[in-house]
């Protein structure tokens, strides 16, 4: 099931449901939205009835979803397409911003025997990607981190600006690779306006 753990107007939330869209998360995003201005969705899959940008629109609030599923112009690995994307948030713009990078290179599955195989580790040294892997895994891989690393870009501005703002991705698990623990994202999960939820043992 899903798990979203209760946050406050600074705060980042995570959740254990793996696929974009899920309404959890909106529903906490919501609870800190002013119910004024837009909220930003990046990363947010194609459009699905009844996903995060469904239930923002039934609540009165206007959201603008970004993801190359739903615009080909929203190619946010493409350089240029990210920085009108950071512009806008600097602008002011958006009041909350709600992420939902992909995770599935990251995810504990891969961490059991058998199919599908590792792609990353969780130590610095591999937590970029495994040695050996194929060029259309490496891709995953690449493609993955980037967008994990423009969020946490995105999560720097909202903190600076003291913007409201979600990701959405995997609970943290010991021996298991996050996107918390990629390097770019550790001073985010450490700074004190940040509550990043943690998997307790033996569940999960």
């Amino acid at each position: 099931g899903a798990y979203m753990h209760a946050c406050t107007h600074h705060r980042v939330c995570t959740s254990e449901c793996v696929h974009p869209g899920c309404a959890h998360a909106s529903y906490a995003l919501v609870a800190i939205h002013s119910h004024t201005g837009t909220l930003l969705y990046l990363v947010s899959g194609k459009a699905r009835p009844g996903d995060a940008s469904d239930l923002c629109r039934l609540l009165g609030v206007h959201v603008d979803s970004v993801d190359i599923e739903r615009d080909p112009s929203h190619d946010l690995v493409d350089q240029h397409a990210w920085e009108d994307v950071i512009a806008a948030i600097r602008s002011g713009y958006y009041s909350a911003v709600l992420m939902s990078p992909p995770c599935s290179t990251f995810s504990m599955v891969r961490c059991r025997p058998g199919d599908p195989r590792p792609l990353r580790g969780e130590d610095p040294k591999q937590i970029y990607g495994l040695p050996g892997l194929a060029p259309t895994a490496q891709e995953r891989v690449r493609v993955g981190t980037l967008l994990a690393l423009r969020c946490a870009e995105a999560a720097r501005i909202c903190i600076r600006m003291d913007i409201p703002w979600l990701i959405e991705t995997p609970l943290v698990r010991s021996g298991v690779p996050s996107i918390f623990k990629l390097p770019e994202w550790l001073p985010i999960s450490k700074h004190a306006l940040v509550e990043v939820p943690l998997a307790h043992a033996g569940k999960g």
